[in-house]
């Protein structure tokens, strides 16, 4: 059965994106206001890939 969480728990905390798992803050950004933020080009650019890939 495949796996269909967006999200999982794993052993180590690092973007392998041959596994197609990324760490959290790889996904993320600090914006100007200094606050952490999604990095929506990013996930957009996996999610792309995901799909037609």
């Amino acid at each position: 059965m495949p796996e269909t969480h967006i999200f999982r728990l794993t052993d180590t905390s690092r973007t392998d994106e041959a596994e197609d798992t990324y760490a959290l803050p790889d996904l993320c950004i600090i914006d100007e206001d200094m606050q952490t933020v999604p990095n929506r080009q990013r996930m957009y650019r996996i999610a792309r890939n995901y799909w037609n890939g």
